[in-house]
C-alpha cells in the first residue's frame, strides 16, 4: 500500500494538539492540510498553527510532516526552508520525521531556525531492562445472607398484644430488603441497617465458607424496626443469621506498553516528551 503521509500528518497534529494544550498559550488556530498564498506562490501546509501570548501579538508556525524511511536530506531541508521565507510574517518553522536528520539538514535547519523534531513508536530498546506486563492474580468475596431469625422478647410482646388487645401467639411477619430493615436502642434510634449488621460480621472472617451461623445476644435494649403487620418496632433479645460467602477469582494482566504509545523528541533543544496511544502527555524529560 502507497504511502501517502496523510496518516502520519494527523498523527503529528494530534501530538502537537495535546502538547500545545499543556502550555499556558492560546491556541487559535491549528489546521491540517491547508494552501497558504506565499510572496510568489501556494504552498500546502502539513500542518498550521496560529497562537497568541500575552503580549496581543499572533505568532504562526508551519509543522512540515515527513514520514519516510530514509532520514531527511540537506534539499527536503532548504525546499521548507524555501516555503517559510516565501510565506508573509516569516513563520517558524517545525520539521518532524521518524527516521532522523542528515547533517546538511541538520545545518540547514539550524541556519533557519528550524526546530526539528523525531516522532515514533518506542523501539524495542526502549523497554530493556523494564516491565512491559504485569499480572494480577485476584480473589473477591461476595457476601449475603441466607437467614435472619430475629429471637424476639416474648414477655415484651405478650405485654404490647395485650395493651393492643391482640393474640399474642400470633405469627409475626415482616418484609422489606436488608437496607430498609433497622435496628434502634431503646429511644427507637437507628442504630444501623441490617444490612450494615451483615457487612460487620463479614468483616470477622477472612476465609471463603458456603454458610456460617453468627448469633448474637444483645446487653442493651434493642428493638426491630420493620414495620410488622401490627408493631412497627418489636424488642430483641438477640438474633441469629446464617451467613453466606462465595470467592471468585480472576486472573490478568496490565499491558504497560498502552502507557508508552508515541515518543516526541525535540532534537534542537534535546527534549522528550512521552505520549500515551490516546495521545495523552505522560512524561516530559530532561526539563
Amino acid at each position: 500500500m502507497k504511502n501517502t503521509g496523510l496518516p502520519y500528518e494527523t498523527l503529528t497534529m494530534q501530538i502537537f494538539n495535546a502538547f500545545l494544550n499543556q502550555n499556558e498559550v492560546e491556541n487559535i488556530k491549528l489546521k491540517h492540510n491547508i494552501t497558504l498564498q506565499g510572496k510568489t506562490t501556494t504552498h500546502q501546509i502539513d500542518i498550521y498553527w496560529e497562537f497568541e501570548l500575552a503580549n496581543d501579538i499572533k505568532y504562526s508556525t508551519i509543522i512540515q510532516a515527513k514520514d519516510q524511511k530514509s532520514k531527511i536530506n540537506k534539499g527536503q531541508m532548504l525546499a521548507f526552508s524555501a516555503v517559510l521565507n516565501d510565506l508573509p510574517n516569516q513563520p517558524r518553522g517545525v520539521f518532524v520525521t521518524r527516521t532522523g536528520y542528515q547533517k546538511g539538514a541538520k545545518e540547514v535547519a539550524d541556519s533557519n531556525g528550524i526546530q526539528l523534531y523525531t516522532l515514533a513508536e518506542p523501539e524495542e530498546s526502549f523497554w530493556d531492562g523494564s516491565i512491559k506486563t504485569v499480572s494480577f492474580h485476584m480473589t473477591a468475596y461476595v457476601p449475603g445472607m441466607k437467614d435472619f431469625k430475629p429471637i424476639a422478647d416474648k414477655e415484651w410482646i405478650e405485654q404490647e398484644c395485650e395493651k393492643k388487645g391482640i393474640p399474642s401467639d400470633q405469627y409475626i411477619s415482616y418484609s422489606g430488603n436488608t437496607e430498609n430493615i433497622f435496628l434502634a436502642d431503646k429511644h427507637f434510634k437507628r442504630l444501623c441497617s441490617l444490612a450494615d449488621l451483615i457487612n460487620n460480621y463479614h468483616s470477622l472472617f477472612q476465609e471463603e465458607f458456603v454458610e456460617k451461623e453468627v448469633r448474637e445476644m444483645f446487653k442493651e435494649e434493642t428493638f426491630l424496626e420493620a414495620n410488622f403487620d401490627n408493631f412497627k418496632y418489636v424488642k430483641l433479645k438477640g438474633l441469629v443469621i446464617t451467613l453466606t460467602r462465595k470467592a471468585y477469582k480472576n486472573d490478568f494482566s496490565v499491558d504497560l506498553t498502552d502507557l508508552v504509545g508515541y515518543i516526541l523528541k525535540n532534537l534542537s533543544r534535546d527534549k522528550e516528551h512521552i505520549f500515551d496511544k490516546g495521545y495523552n502527555l505522560k512524561k516530559k524529560e530532561n526539563e
